[in-house]
């Protein structure tokens, strides 16, 4: 993991929880028992093996643990201890708790129902204070994404930022994505802050790249 990217995300977690991510969270549990090694691949991989539900990773046996490859025993044996801790405290959240929890469900749940009704590709920054609420958005224009992302950075002062992009076509990203992802990226990191995600949506699918193995690599820009 980026000693920068790594600060950032325990600054993050410190300033904003519950606002962090589920895999942000992994990826910094994950640090404490692999401090020379990225970590955000191994945090992908888990939640991938578990759909993306991190109570079901609380909840797995260290076997199933090291199942995943790269999980070894100091990890499965860490994760172990955060279990037990969470079921032990009563930590796990019932359903209607959840909604206040800004996992992967609910952003890309969030991310559709943006775009519900729209019929035109669109390219938008959402602006989120630190308990995720929404306090704004910028629709952005191809000739002039950089400034129009630092500006409404500075109007909206937001604790989170994330893109999404309504498309016509699928949610496979293409070329334009990468690079529309690091104009955003560049801009935000020189406002001091950075995108925490970047979603495709195409009708009643969505698309998270930031949690996407192919893809999380540019948000470390």
């Amino acid at each position: 993991m980026k000693r920068g990217h790594r600060e950032r995300l325990r600054k993050r977690y410190i300033e904003s929880y519950p606002g962090i991510s589920d895999r942000e969270l992994l990826e910094l549990i994950l640090y404490y028992c692999n401090r020379r090694k990225d970590t955000k691949p191994l945090a992908y991989a888990i939640l991938t093996h578990f759909n993306n539900d991190l109570e079901a990773v609380f909840a797995a046996t260290p076997e199933e643990l090291m199942k995943i490859e790269g999980v070894g025993e100091a990890s499965a044996g860490l994760l172990g201890v955060f279990s037990a801790v969470c079921t032990k405290n009563g930590l796990y959240r019932d359903a209607e708790e959840e909604k206040t929890y800004f996992g992967l469900p609910i952003i890309k749940a969030f991310a559709e129902s943006y775009y519900d009704g729209v019929k035109e590709e669109r390219l938008d920054l959402v602006f989120f204070d630190n308990g995720f609420n929404e306090i704004g958005s910028e629709t952005l224009s191809a000739q002039s994404i950089s400034a129009e992302t630092a500006e409404a950075f500075f109007r909206m002062h937001p604790a989170r930022v994330a893109a999404l992009r309504n498309s016509l076509r699928g949610t496979e990203p293409d070329s334009a994505d990468r690079e529309t992802i690091r104009e955003i990226s560049k801009a935000l990191k020189g406002c001091g802050s950075e995108l925490f995600d970047y979603i495709i949506v195409c009708k009643n699918s969505s698309r998270s790249l930031a949690n996407d193995f192919e893809y999380c690599a540019l948000f470390d820009l």
